[in-house]
C-alpha cells in the first residue's frame, strides 16, 4: 500500500510539474507574441510614415516639374508672339532658345 501511495504521489507531482512547465512555456510564448505584435505595429507605423514622406517628396518634385513646364511653355509662347510681331534675329534666337526647353 505504501508503494501505491508513493507511486500516486510521484505521479501527481510529476504531472503537476509538467502542467506548470507547460503553463510557463505558454505564458512565455504569449509574451513573446505580444512583443512581436508591438514591434510589427511600430514597424508598420514607421513604414507608413516613410511612405507618406516619400509621397510628399514626389508630389513636390512633380509640382516643380509642372511649374517648370508651364513657365517654359509661357516663355516659348511669348517669344513666338514677339517674333510674329517683329521678325528679327534677336526674337528668333530668343524663341528658339525658349522653345528648345520644351
Amino acid at each position: 500500500m505504501k508503494h501505491i501511495m508513493l507511486t500516486i504521489s510521484i505521479t501527481i507531482g510529476v504531472s503537476s510539474g509538467i502542467l506548470i512547465a507547460d503553463f510557463a512555456r505558454a505564458y512565455i510564448a504569449g509574451r513573446a507574441a505580444e512583443e512581436l505584435a508591438v514591434q510589427m505595429v511600430a514597424n508598420s507605423k514607421t513604414s507608413a510614415e516613410e511612405l507618406q514622406a516619400t509621397a510628399k517628396q514626389q508630389a513636390i518634385v512633380a509640382d516643380r516639374r509642372n511649374n517648370a513646364r508651364r513657365i517654359n511653355t509661357e516663355t516659348c509662347n511669348f517669344w513666338k508672339k514677339e517674333y510674329q510681331k517683329k521678325s528679327n534675329d534677336f526674337n528668333r534666337l530668343s524663341m528658339n532658345n525658349a522653345c528648345s526647353r520644351l
